[in-house]
Order: C-alpha cells, then sequence, then structure tokens
C-alpha cells in the first residue's frame, strides 16, 4: 500500500480548501472597506440640514433589459436605498457569499472522500461498500453516496467513529459535517433558507444519532440552531458571518462560523486518512 498517495491526496485537499479560506477573508476585507466608507459618509451627511442630508443619503439605481423585440435598452426597475440599507445589503451580500463558498469547500470534501475511498478499496476490498465491491459504480454514481460510503467507513474503522466523538478540539464531528452537508443542500436547492428550521434541527439531529440521546442533544441543537436566523429579514436564513461575542471600549471579538465549518472538514479528512492509513497498513502485514 501507498501510504503517499493518502498523504498526496490530503494535502491536494488542504490547498484547495485554503483557496476557499482566502476568498472568505478577501470577502471579509472587501466588506470591511466598504461599509468603512458607508459610515464616513454617514458621518459627514450629518452635517448638512435634514432636507439636503435626505438627499444625499439615498442612492438610486436603475436596471435595464435589451428589449429582444426593439433592440432597446430599457429600464425594467429602480431601487431607492439609503446608507443604513446598503449597509444591512453588505451583511446580506457576505453571508450569501459565505453560504457558497461553504458549497465550494463542502463539494472539494466529497471529491477527497470518493478519491480516498477508491485507494483504500485497492488494499482492502471490505473498505467498499457490498453494492461496489468488484468497483461496478462509477465516479457519477458514488458522488451521489458521500454520505453513504462515510457510514460505512464508520462501520469499518471503529476508530474513526470513536473520534468523531471524542478529540482534542472537543467537537462532535460527525454532527458538524451533517450540519455542512444539509447546509449545502439548502445553500443549493432553497437559496440558503430554511422555511422549517426545526425540521432541519431535526434532520440533522436524527443522522447524527442525537435525536433521543437525553444526555448531548440539547448542546446539539442548539449548535444547529445557533447557525440559523430568526426574524426579520434573517428568519430561517443560514447565517454564516462572523458572529460578535465581545465588544467594549472599542475592543471587539468574533467567532468566525464560516471558517469553524470549514476547519471541521479539515479535521475529518485527516482524521479519516489516518484512520485508512493505519488500516490498510494493517491489511497488507
Amino acid at each position: 500500500m501507498n501510504v503517499s498517495a493518502f498523504e498526496g491526496r490530503l494535502r491536494q485537499f488542504f490547498d484547495d480548501i485554503a483557496v476557499v479560506q482566502h476568498y472568505q477573508r478577501l470577502s471579509e476585507s472587501v466588506f470591511k472597506q466598504t461599509v468603512k466608507e458607508l459610515i464616513e459618509q454617514k458621518n459627514q451627511l450629518e452635517q448638512l440640514d435634514a432636507e439636503t442630508k435626505e438627499v444625499f443619503d439615498n442612492s438610486l439605481s436603475v436596471y435595464s433589459i435589451y428589449n429582444p423585440y426593439t433592440g432597446i435598452i430599457q429600464p425594467y426597475s429602480v431601487k431607492k436605498t439609503s446608507i443604513a440599507e446598503r449597509v444591512n445589503q453588505l451583511h446580506l451580500f457576505k453571508n450569501r457569499q459565505y453560504q457558497w463558498l461553504l458549497v465550494e469547500a463542502y463539494e472539494l470534501f466529497e471529491d477527497f472522500v470518493l478519491s480516498i475511498y477508491d485507494i483504500a478499496g485497492g488494499c482492502d476490498i471490505k473498505l467498499r461498500m457490498a453494492k461496489d465491491r468488484a468497483n461496478e459504480l462509477d465516479k457519477k454514481e458514488l458522488k451521489k453516496k458521500v454520505h453513504q460510503i462515510m457510514n460505512h467507513f464508520r462501520m469499518e474503522l471503529p476508530e474513526l467513529k470513536a473520534i468523531e466523538h471524542e478529540n482534542k478540539i472537543q467537537k462532535n464531528l460527525r454532527l458538524y459535517i451533517n450540519i455542512i452537508e444539509k447546509f449545502r443542500h439548502i445553500v443549493v436547492h432553497k437559496n440558503g433558507r430554511t422555511e422549517n428550521a426545526e425540521l432541519v434541527i431535526e434532520q440533522i439531529l436524527k443522522s447524527s444519532c442525537l435525536f433521543s440521546d437525553n444526555e448531548r442533544e440539547p448542546e446539539a441543537r442548539a449548535i444547529v440552531s445557533s447557525y440559523i436566523g430568526k426574524g426579520g429579514d434573517i428568519d430561517g436564513l443560514l447565517v454564516l458571518v462572523e458572529k460578535p461575542i465581545f465588544e467594549f471600549g472599542g475592543f471587539s471579538m468574533h467567532v468566525n462560523r464560516h471558517e469553524d465549518l470549514v476547519n471541521v472538514l479539515l479535521s475529518y479528512a485527516l482524521v479519516l486518512s489516518q484512520c485508512l492509513v493505519g488500516r490498510c497498513c494493517v491489511a497488507e502485514t
């Protein structure tokens, strides 16, 4: 068994995720600069009289279409927004960017799982699912079965199942992977918003075998719920932007929700590859 095959694929996955995280940090940097400029503009307007302030506080955006019947460009919508509204829209736009970056990260994770599944199946036939023992499923079919592949790995690798729950980063990795998988579906198919938050939470808890766990269920429920907006513009929205946890005297601290989730993908990939290397080494002795 070539251990370097696992290591090489893991390094490639880490490099791919680094690009995603770079885009997330770039998005945050652009957001901060744009908000800063809008706040400065707002402060300057405070020095003006009420009538002048109202004129310059609002921005008018005209949206046009090329009419295929006339060949003429004609407006189809006009939006008038205040500085405060634009700041709020920037928050929502940044959140949408984070949602799609999480989708990209999870799809990279799925590709990683498929690649090491192929490597592992070549060294130990038991690491292939029963329906794929003869390597008869193509990549397109396997792509739809990543969740099943991971469940199969859990059955074959007891150390993987153990470290999902007990680890030094004190996160239930299985729960977080299921959160990301479900969020990916909501972003792609539901525009990043759920109409039934309770159902989504229940589905994630069930797939993580936590729904009927009286000891661990409350904390797990709170974790999932912390990513789903409540009330107003964000009701049911998957909220992945930074969460403020402390602010005093101009000093503030934030939890980077997006980066936390992406880091779980990295942690899981590391654990899974190490478990497979250990299993394949034993299989060859």
